[in-house]
């Protein structure tokens, strides 16, 4: 079956932008940005290699502890409320129309272009030095037809033309280019599939295993490629570390740069300032000049001359400042770190034995599993609460410095209540003033002076009064 032939169609509007508007754009018009359209106030920083992860959650709640890649290709993520649960809301995501396939990016990643979502598929657009890149994550389960996820693949890599795209696809379909025994119908389609549209398989047919439980085994993870450019600079591996379900982590290497921009901020609370006003007054003349060879409305309303000189006077004048992106996960602690490593040793021995020895490894890996997920899920959900009321300094780092050996206002009412540590403190303190015994007195009904009560009382006993009750 040549797909490349049977589902050509020319390139037409597809949605675009991370945010799904009704904006839509032509897919081939995405390029890479030269450095001459870039705001003259942008810094850009280069990485040699783009990192990419690919792994089936089967609808477990993503482990993010250790993922500080650049993007992940994810079927059957836990999904809540239209979106992957376990990922950082400062991370972007996107889902396919069945929520079966996603992508997640860091914010790392240069501002992603979200290109577009079917039912089987999703993909988003990176760009390069080398040029743009497509990245597709696409999923077809074993009991549905794989001809809608082939199709929903090769109308996207028509549209795309001649740009390199990156596929990870979780195809469920057994081939013995990959490591299967045996062939199947849904292998031979995907076969004439990589084929027909000049796809490259990363895959290694005497790799690890992508999938394994205690009684089955089986590689239904697949990696393809698109140009041949890209198919020389990338690496393809099975990674060892364990993940929250029965599949592995597959880790594949882009050999290619990416530029990221930046806008440059500057530290303006650390002084400079003197050295600012004395780099400005120089550019004031050729600032005046060039107001009066203004002429019409529209040159006054320009302000690139005027913002130009700021900019110079503050890369003289001011420090950069460095705003680091952290992909740190805070939930993660020592205690699951343990775990980990001694369900990696309990796995290992599993591997390496066989019989009733591997059987019993098996059952102490399952359990060891099991816990790990519940003290995981655990740390996670607990993580903000003990953040707020384990805090050994609530005041933080800022306040001890300025304070230093003072006392915050809430340790009064402390030591009020132990009379023992009053002297100690206002030693330390150097103060001669006691605390007084009650400095924030509660409120208390309003009482009145004994001679106002008997001017009431003498009041009420009177004739005059009692005549004007009366």
């Amino acid at each position: 079956m040549d797909y490349a032939q049977n589902f050509y169609l020319q390139p037409t509007s597809i949605q675009s932008n991370s945010n799904r508007n009704q904006t839509s754009h032509n897919i081939q018009q995405f390029r890479l940005q030269k450095n001459s359209n870039l705001p003259w106030s942008t810094s850009s920083t280069t990485t040699t290699a783009i990192d990419i992860i690919q792994i089936n959650l089967a609808k477990s709640k993503v482990a993010t502890a250790h993922l500080e890649k650049l993007a992940f290709l994810v079927k059957e993520p836990y999904v809540k409320e239209g979106k992957i649960a376990g990922v950082p809301r400062k991370w972007h995501q996107w889902l396919s129309s069945n929520n079966k396939a996603g992508i997640i990016s860091l914010p790392s990643t240069n501002n992603p272009i979200f290109i577009c979502s079917t039912t089987n598929l999703t993909a988003i657009k990176i760009q390069t030095i080398t040029g743009p890149v497509n990245l597709i994550s696409a999923y077809s389960s074993p009991y549905a037809e794989l001809q809608d996820t082939a199709q929903d693949l090769a109308n996207f890599l028509t549209k795309i033309g001649p740009e390199q795209a990156l596929i990870g696809a979780n195809m469920n379909t057994p081939s013995t280019l990959w490591g299967y025994a045996n062939n199947s119908p849904r292998g031979n389609i995907m076969e004439d599939l990589i084929s027909g549209l000049n796809l490259h398989l990363l895959n290694e047919k005497n790799s690890e295993l992508t999938f394994q439980l205690r009684n089955a085994k089986a590689w239904p993870d697949l990696t393809l490629v698109k140009g041949v450019q890209l198919t020389r600079t990338a690496s393809w591996k099975v990674r060892d570390e364990l993940s929250s379900g029965v599949h592995k982590y597959i880790h594949t290497q882009l050999g290619i740069s990416v530029q990221n921009h930046t806008y440059t901020k500057f530290k303006t609370a650390y002084g400079g300032h003197r050295k600012f006003s004395m780099y400005f007054r120089k550019e004031i003349p050729q600032i005046q000049k060039q107001l009066l060879d203004c002429d019409i409305r529209e040159q006054l309303d320009e302000t690139n001359f005027l913002q130009r000189a700021i900019f110079r006077c503050c890369q003289k004048a001011y420090k950069l400042k460095k705003v680091k992106q952290s992909t740190k996960v805070t939930w993660w602690t020592q205690e699951l770190d343990i775990e980990k490593k001694e369900m990696r040793a309990v796995q290992k021995r599993a591997n390496n034995t066989t019989g009733t020895k591997q059987t019993r490894y098996q059952l102490l890996f399952s359990r060891k599993q099991a816990l790990y997920k519940k003290l995981s899920l655990r740390a996670k959900r607990t993580s903000l609460n003990n953040f707020c009321t384990q805090t050994k300094n609530p005041y933080g780092i800022p306040y001890e410095v300025i304070v230093k050996d003072n006392l915050p206002p809430s340790d009064l009412f402390k030591i009020m209540d132990q009379p023992e540590r009053r002297l100690p403190v206002l030693r330390k303190q150097n103060s001669s003033r006691a605390l007084p015994t009650n400095p924030y007195p509660l409120p208390t009904p309003a009482s009145e002076p004994n001679s106002q009560r008997r001017s009431l009382y003498q009041k009420r006993n009177s004739p005059q009064h009692a005549k004007s009750s009366n």
